[in-house]
């Protein structure tokens, strides 16, 4: 979008940069902090992993710094941190206009991702399973785009598959990436392949949530607040016509 007035740009550029920044701020800032004081030795690894024993002494910080604990600084963080970095604001555009869903969509993969990790018996740290999940569902929305891993495009729908390989390469377990592949093909075809396919979907955002968000351009909140000056229609074949 082109702007004549700078004030005008300047305003509209910062409610997007604004707007897009939450996960990306919140996972990076975390992860870099905890893996900051646990490569000085401040505190330990131990303090920021998911043990169900210690929710029952009240530490019930584990569950979310088990989703951002990267390791101490490594190759293998800052592969991470590239990724993050890459990614999670190509997601958060994509939900720019529809928050509630993107909270959603958090919550289902932070459940979910418990779950399969818990069978696995990975769950002990799910960083690597959450951004492998975050990156799969960013590609399938947009899977003809093309991306530049250390210089070599890659089509989007394989980015997941390198970034799997790379762990591979580099020693790490792929069972993380498996499951957060699982995890994100799981809320992807709940809630974008049953609806166009099965005509029916299985996570609607709940209305407290569009309005909590304040998601206008929320299909669901387009669907219950009509336009107030819409007038009448006539149905022609497959063209309504607005005769208001």
């Amino acid at each position: 979008f082109f702007f004549n007035d700078t004030a005008t740009t300047e305003i509209y550029t910062r409610s997007i940069v604004g707007s897009v920044r939450c996960v990306q701020e919140t996972d990076i800032g975390t992860s870099i902090a905890i893996s900051a004081v646990t490569t000085m030795k401040l505190l330990s690894p131990y303090t920021f992993v998911l043990f169900f024993e210690k929710l029952l002494e009240f530490q019930i910080w584990r569950p979310f710094t088990a989703f951002a604990y990267a390791g101490k600084f490594s190759f293998g963080f800052f592969t991470h941190l590239l990724f993050c970095i890459m990614f999670l604001p190509q997601l958060e555009r994509q939900y720019l206009k529809k928050r509630s869903e993107l909270f959603v969509m958090l919550i289902f993969l932070f459940v979910v991702l418990i779950i399969f990790s818990v069978i696995a018996q990975e769950h002990y740290v799910m960083t690597a399973q959450f951004i492998e999940s975050l990156i799969y569902i960013s590609c399938k929305l947009q899977a003809n785009a093309v991306y530049s891993i250390w210089g070599i495009p890659v089509q989007a729908q394989y980015v997941p598959f390198v970034h799997l390989l790379m762990d591979l390469f580099m020693g790490q377990s792929i069972i993380p990436d498996i499951i957060g592949l699982l995890a994100g093909h799981c809320y992807y075809f709940l809630k974008n392949v049953c609806p166009t396919t099965y005509g029916k979907d299985y996570l609607p955002t709940p209305r407290f949530l569009i309005r909590w968000f304040k998601d206008e351009g929320h299909p669901q909140a387009a669907a219950h607040h009509p336009h107030p000056f819409a007038g009448a229609g006539v149905q022609v074949g497959q063209i309504l016509i607005d005769i208001s």
